[in-house]
């Protein structure tokens, strides 16, 4: 089983995150019946687009599931300012 923990810090809409799962899914030797659980921390100062990196990771997801591959996302979308003092997390 392929387990992946991810810290995205300053995830924006998540591009880092979504190429990244879509690269695991593709890469050569890439499993379609192999389970794979991607657990992602976004962490942005917008609270919008955390909200909206989380809605597209779990749109490529159920592409992927779609598609037969077997992946599980548990994704948190958190909210912080550095100039603030340090994440809620």
């Amino acid at each position: 089983r392929s387990k992946v923990k991810i810290l995205d810090l300053g995830s924006g809409p998540g591009t880092f995150t979504l190429g990244y799962i879509d690269y695991l899914s593709r890469r050569e030797g890439a499993s379609k019946t192999e389970k794979h659980e991607i657990h992602l921390l976004s962490l942005d100062q917008n609270y919008h687009i955390v909200r909206d990196a989380q809605n597209l990771h779990e749109e490529l997801i159920k592409n992927l599931k779609a598609k037969g591959y077997n992946y599980r996302l548990i994704h948190q979308a958190r909210t912080f300012d550095l100039r603030r003092g340090k994440p809620d997390t």
